[in-house]
């Protein structure tokens, strides 16, 4: 599962490039999932992907895009 603050039309060429064969990334999340905040910051809201987070893996450059 791929998570991003990205739109959906960028992440998607970026995934598909990445896994051509759509064997490894099974989900997408894109920006239309995240919450956004007033000072128009997106932040994902980790509960909504219904998995244990002792089971998650987190790679992102902004530590507040997971604050929730």
């Amino acid at each position: 599962m791929v998570f991003t603050a990205s739109h959906k039309c960028y992440a998607n060429a970026v995934l598909d490039h990445l896994d051509p064969e759509k064997k490894y990334i099974k989900h997408r999340l894109f920006r239309e999932n995240c919450i956004q905040t007033e000072e128009g910051i997106y932040i994902k809201d980790l509960r909504i992907i219904n998995r244990r987070l002792e089971d998650l893996i987190l790679v992102d450059n902004a530590f507040y895009s997971f604050a929730f």
